[in-house]
């Protein structure tokens, strides 16, 4: 019974220690603001894209202080440094073609934590979170600290119709269209929808906009989605072409015009090769009754 008492308060020790040690180990992560690339003026689909060529890089940063008098020492030489995305339960893994975690830690007393995603796609503009697990002077592992840190932009958009990426869709009168705006990057923005040729057409209720019994009149153009942060704004346009009620007539003309043109073709190929026919049987029943004449004469004569 001694035996376990002593157990249970020298635990209730290390435990207090391993938390007083990790008290005195600071870790901080520093906000990154990411630049999103302009697009050409004028065009259909995001006015601001993300690079996927310039890698997102985030900072890990620990320190420790010195021990006060009956505090063990805190080495973060033998620290471990992971990160996560908040919500997911697993760190980033470095086997990820795209990811990469460099550590370097100078005497012990303070490391540096980078995280590189190359090749980044829209939700790696996000939150992340650094896990140090320092180690205390005699090896004991403390308890891991949690740091918070985040890539921002200006929001990041992207126009979905019916599910897929489309930037001009042509439509029927009275069909029904399911645009989706997706907003990401972080800090997230607000949604707002706007129309060309419904000046009062302006919804802000959510991500999807549905569009029922579209009209030739007031449907057909420009469909704008336009969200907005602390770090800008940012906007998808698409280009919404409500087909003319009028609109199957050309097609059906044409139809019609290719039709007679090859009538006429095949009518006139018959006419003239009618008549080459009647022409070549008339040379050649001539011709049968020349050589029957010149064969009746030859007769007479003998």
């Amino acid at each position: 019974m001694r035996q376990l008492l002593a157990q249970a308060v020298a635990s209730l020790l290390l435990l207090t220690a391993a938390a007083a040690s990790a008290s005195r180990v600071n870790v901080t992560v520093d906000n990154v603001v990411v630049h999103l690339q302009k697009q050409a003026d004028g065009g259909f689909g995001e006015a601001y894209k993300l690079d996927k060529r310039a890698p997102l890089v985030i900072t890990c940063r620990a320190e420790t202080s010195p021990p006060k008098p009956g505090q063990a020492a805190v080495s973060l030489a033998e620290a471990s440094f992971d990160w996560r995305r908040p919500g997911r339960n697993r760190s980033i893994s470095v086997k990820e073609s795209r990811a990469s975690i460099h550590t370097e830690c100078k005497e012990g007393v303070s490391c540096i934590s980078t995280l590189t995603l190359r090749s980044p796609i829209n939700e790696d503009v996000s939150v992340y979170e650094c896990l140090v697990t320092p180690v205390s002077a005699g090896g004991a592992v403390m308890e891991t600290i949690v740091a918070s840190g985040a890539f921002q932009s200006r929001p990041i958009i992207r126009m979905l119709v019916n599910g897929n990426d489309r930037f001009d869709v042509a439509v029927w009168p009275t069909e029904t269209v399911n645009i989706t705006c997706q907003v990401m990057g972080h800090p997230l923005g607000d949604i707002r929808w706007s129309q060309q040729f419904r000046p009062s057409f302006n919804h802000s209720r959510n991500e999807t906009l549905l569009l029922s019994q579209m009209d030739y009149e007031l449907d057909r153009g420009t469909v704008t989605c336009e969200s907005s942060n602390d770090f800008g704004a940012n906007q998808a346009t698409m280009f919404l072409r409500v087909k003319s009620p009028r609109a199957f007539l050309p097609p059906l003309l044409g139809i019609g015009a290719e039709l007679v043109t090859m009538l006429v073709i095949i009518v006139s190929y018959e006419v003239i090769s009618g008549r080459k026919r009647r022409q070549m049987d008339e040379q050649a029943a001539e011709a049968t009754d020349g050589v029957q004449g010149a064969a009746d004469g030859v007769n007479n004569d003998q």
